[in-house]
């Protein structure tokens, strides 16, 4: 099997692209790296051993023309068997662009690698798992949080950088502006803990919660009801049309449980919700502790405890 991973320059020293790594070279397959820069292609870089090819384009921002990055991709891709992209909202696009160009289906939500051309795949909102038996060129997306695993630190080796071109085949798109965000907490996918609130949690008490989220250098997370009402952006969105998350703590607050919800929080390590409702899913079935009580009355108190 001949396989190659596409990751983001900012991937390429974290945990997941190590753990997918070493599954795939546990079978006799050649891995390839394929690296989003945000800058020029350097002649060498420090990785770990294993790689066969090291290849470099430069496109971080794949959102602003995504169809000549995907052209430009396929040109040094269509020579495998299996392409793989963490999970990521800018990057499903771009995987099911390249599998167009492949004319075969993209995997989404790959939890697990079994054998060469076949994984475990997440469905029904996480609530269940897909035996995906493959043949044929492959596009998948692997949930990073799977892929998490400790792994053995090993020497790294230096390898030469091939560089590779944009293949414009489409009009350039109409130019726009953008302005940087600077994160003052650490990414959703990241973090150990997430703070997580939902539509029990009054206007007048976000400030709050976003001052404990600070306090214990954790994500700060939302429900979709509050991003469609247009109190945060759709970045900060936990849940199946959201991110998928796996912390060592969530503390869900006036969070009901929503299915749509709880699809981005199964990975967590330990749940712990406050709620008044008794009746409430995110406390009958989810949460692993859990305090009955008005959110308004909790965080406050919460707050001047840390």
């Amino acid at each position: 099997m001949n396989a190659v991973m596409i990751v983001r320059e900012e991937e390429i020293q974290r945990t997941p692209l190590r753990g997918v790594q070493e599954t795939l070279l546990a079978w006799p397959a050649r891995v390839s790296l394929l690296i989003l820069g945000d800058k020029d292609a350097p002649d060498e870089i420090d990785l770990s051993p294993g790689f066969e090819r090291v290849m470099w384009i430069k496109g971080g921002q794949a959102s602003e023309d995504m169809p000549n990055l995907a052209a430009s991709l396929h040109q040094y891709v269509a020579g495998f068997d299996l392409i793989l992209l963490l999970e990521e909202r800018s990057l499903r696009p771009l995987a099911a662009r390249i599998a167009a160009h492949l004319h075969c289906t993209p995997v989404t939500d790959v939890t697990a690698i079994t054998a060469p051309l076949q994984c475990l795949r997440s469905i029904c909102s996480g609530q269940a798992e897909q035996r995906v038996k493959a043949s044929g060129k492959q596009v998948w997306t692997l949930r990073r949080q799977a892929f998490e695993q400790a792994v053995c630190p090993v020497p790294q080796v230096t390898y030469a950088v091939e560089k590779c071109c944009w293949k414009i085949i489409l009009p350039q798109p109409i130019a726009g502006t953008s302005q940087p965000i600077t994160l003052t907490r650490p990414p959703l996918t990241q973090a150990k803990i997430v703070v997580g609130g939902g539509r029990g949690v009054g206007a007048r008490q976000w400030n709050i919660l976003e001052a404990i989220a600070d306090k214990l250098d954790a994500g700060l997370g939302v429900t979709r009801a509050l991003v469609d009402a247009g109190y945060f952006t759709e970045q900060a969105q936990v849940g199946q049309t959201g991110k998928q998350i796996a912390p060592q703590i969530y503390l869900a607050c006036g969070i009901s449980g929503a299915i749509q919800h709880v699809a981005g929080i199964t990975n967590s390590k330990v749940i712990v919700a406050i709620n008044h409702d008794p009746e409430a899913p995110i406390i009958k079935r989810y949460a692993d502790y859990y305090l009955l009580s008005d959110v308004a009355d909790v965080l406050p108190r919460l707050l001047a405890q840390l």
